[in-house]
């Protein structure tokens, strides 16, 4: 591969999927095998990219890392090998050079490494220069292996296409950052391109006109043209801010299939591309830091594209959360109602932060505008907050599902429930009763359901309460405990119990976290689980705790040592500071650095409640109450207890637990009264009978 395929440890690791740590230890124990470094130094050397990659196929790891990280290491090589090449050109120029090479073999369907000059082969599928032959006849002498590097990229990747996509999806790690600052994460591509209904135009007319006044690279373009598919033949026509963008853009339509004469691809062209034809429109505002974004332009252009909107049309336009603010200046707000008012708004969605990956902080919303072909819209816009959590795939089904299926044609909106989006009523928006961001609330019929479900849990759980306090108690606890002579106490250390024969210890299993499941045979107790129950945390109303569970199969595969613990064995972790369970099952699988404590027949009275008691006691007495730092489980003293005090300590502990079971169930009883109650209250479908409504 020469020196462009050298790749550092740190890449190795990102490579196989593992901490840059594991490589210097695989690098360790297989000298033998591990392939010798290729170049670089003592601080940072470097290895042959190939020699790496044939080693982690040999010894299985590719495949670890494929099941990690979804990817294929071949194809993720050769990624390494473009960002050593941005090390000797400027990356912006390595994309532009390196995208046309790919476009070249896509419409010639020949190696770029070949007999044929590249010039010559570029001159016969660009003769008029509009996306390719400029950049392959300036290729410069640091691009030497770029060709052989496209083509191993190609092969590896399947396609010009995906190769394509994967080098622009790389386009930060290269370092073309200038590139990268308005990409858009995947899921919102996804999104947009399912809202504008371009694959359903498509089938319908065989093809569909698609239309991107401020396209740039081309991100939303391309995901419309995966959504479409084979569907129909797509026209496209874009608008970029310079010349770079314009090139690169036709290179990217060329690879994905759009020929030339059915491309239109111009440089500030936006005002014209925007009053053309057009089936589908897809838009995002030119991002402006805070202190420059002006509402009322980014609404004009909205409204610009209400007023020509035509029957069967749909635009999607990405713009700033800011035009959602409930307070606007008069002549935003005065554009703006003018926008609702026009009834072309069919949607309005608000994401979550992040969507823009070089801008994180930059909250975003889409607009979705499309006429009421069914006429059920009635003067109403459906608003959907998404920004709460993260846009996965199954929230962006979501989405669209309760967009689509509201008031476009062949859809009736009384026949699907909304999971995110709900309707609301455009007079309540502009007399202020309601906002553009606001949670959702049930419609009508979901409404009509929900009140009596809400009525009969509230009941439910006030017939739940007045049974705990029929069942409380009669008697108060009494602990029986009475001021002892002042003696010393003697004490022993868990090290000593455990030499002497009274107690016995078992160390944890090292568990990879890929073989831990929710669901198996065997249940995985480790500090997550001892520190949950030392601190009572309690799992979601309504949810069972998740437990972490391991195949009995891979147990014995993979773990044949582990030891699995007997019902009573007290499982202890050290951090942050040691804590204590009881394992009232057993046959659970102790994950390291938690420590199995089990009781032998010489510990006389002592019970697993008092030693996991004891134990977490301990950790408190030292250092003045703070917990300890780095003390070793053998070195915690525990008090030397006479088997009459270990008996009244165990039945104390009992009795103690029975009522702190019985109150956390009173509290969360509570806590789901009141949360029923306020979610009722807060989306109309409960209301007090002292309260007239």
């Amino acid at each position: 591969m020469g020196q462009n395929g050298l790749i550092s440890m740190s890449e190795i690791a990102d490579l196989a999927g593992v901490q840059r740590a594991v490589v210097s230890v695989w690098r360790r124990r297989h000298s033998d095998t591990f392939p010798k470094a290729a170049g670089g130094d003592a601080n940072r050397p470097l290895f042959d990219g190939r020699e790496i990659a044939e080693w982690l196929v040999a010894t299985g790891r590719a495949e670890h890392a494929k099941r990690k990280r979804n990817t294929d290491v071949q194809a993720d090589l050769h990624q390494f090998t473009l960002a050593h090449l941005a090390t000797t050109m400027a990356p912006k120029d390595l994309v532009n050079y390196a995208t046309a090479l790919i476009c070249l073999r896509m419409m010639d369907d020949e190696p770029l490494i070949g007999p044929a000059k590249l010039a010559g082969r570029a001159e016969l599928v660009d003769p008029n220069d509009d996306m390719l032959l400029r950049e392959i006849r300036d290729l410069p002498d640091e691009a030497d292996g770029l060709p052989e590097a496209m083509d191993n990229l190609i092969e590896a990747a399947w396609g010009c296409k995906a190769a394509f996509e994967r080098l622009l999806d790389e386009r930060n790690r290269i370092g073309a950052a200038v590139l990268a600052r308005d990409s858009l994460a995947p899921q919102v591509r996804r999104l947009i391109a399912k809202l504008t209904g371009a694959r359903g135009v498509a089938q319908w007319r065989g093809m569909v006109r698609v239309v991107d006044p401020w396209a740039d690279a081309g991100d939303l373009l391309a995901a419309v043209l995966e959504e479409v598919g084979e569907e129909g033949a797509p026209l496209i026509t874009a608008s970029t801010a310079d010349d770079y963008s314009t090139r690169l853009l036709r290179r990217r339509l060329a690879v994905w299939g759009v020929p030339q004469d059915e491309q239109d691809v111009v440089t500030d062209g936006a005002t014209r591309v925007r009053g053309g034809e057009w089936d589908i429109l897809l838009a995002r505002a030119r991002y402006q830091v805070g202190h420059r974004r002006l509402p009322a332009a980014d609404l004009m252009v909205l409204g610009d594209l209400a007023q020509r909107l035509q029957s069967g049309q749909c635009a999607v336009m990405l713009t700033s959360a800011d035009l959602l603010a409930d307070q606007l200046g008069p002549t935003p707000a005065g554009i703006r109602a003018r926008l609702l008012r026009s009834s072309a708004v069919e949607a309005v969605i608000t994401l979550p932060a992040g969507v823009v990956p070089f801008r994180p902080g930059y909250r975003t919303a889409l607009w979705v505008m499309r006429h009421d072909e069914s006429g059920h819209a009635k003067g109403r816009v459906m608003l959907a907050d998404a920004s709460a959590g993260a846009l996965t795939p199954t929230v962006v089904d979501q989405l669209v599902e309760d967009i689509t299926t509201w008031r476009r044609e062949g859809y009736h909106p009384l026949a699907h429930r909304r999971s995110i989006a709900h309707p609301v009523t455009i007079g309540d928006i502009l007399d202020g009763h309601a906002g553009l961001r606001q949670p959702r609330r049930p419609e009508a019929t979901e409404a009509v359901r929900l009140g009596p479900e809400r009525v009969a849990m509230v009941l439910h759980l006030e017939a739940e309460l007045a049974g705990a306090v029929e069942h409380a108690p009669a008697s108060p606890l009494r602990s029986g405990v009475i001021a002892r002579d002042l003696d010393i106490r003697r004490t022993v250390t868990i090290g000593t119990m455990v030499l002497n024969g009274s107690l016995v210890r078992v160390g944890g299993a090292r568990l990879k976290p890929d073989h831990i499941t929710p669901a198996g045979h065997h249940r995985v107790i480790g500090a997550p689980e001892v520190l949950a129950a030392h601190i009572g945390q309690r799992a979601t109303a309504g949810a069972p705790p998740s437990e972490r569970c391991i195949d009995r199969a891979k147990l014995a595969e993979r773990y044949p040592r582990a030891t699995l613990t007997e019902p009573g064995d007290v499982v202890v972790a050290l951090s942050p500071q040691p804590t204590a369970l009881v394992d009232e099952r057993g046959f659970s699988v102790v994950e390291f650095p938690a420590t199995v404590l089990r009781l032998s027949s010489d510990s006389g009275a002592m019970t697993p409640r008092v030693l996991a008691a004891l134990v977490e006691s301990a950790s408190r007495s030292h250092h003045a109450g703070r917990p300890p730092r780095g003390i070793r489980l053998d070195q915690l003293h525990l008090p030397r207890l006479g088997d009459d005090e270990m008996a009244a300590l165990d039945d104390l502990l009992e009795r103690a637990e029975v009522r702190r079971r019985r109150a956390r169930q009173e509290l969360d009883t509570l806590d789901a009264l009141c949360d029923t109650t306020l979610a009722g209250l807060a989306d109309g479908t409960l209301t007090f009978s002292t309260v007239t409504t």
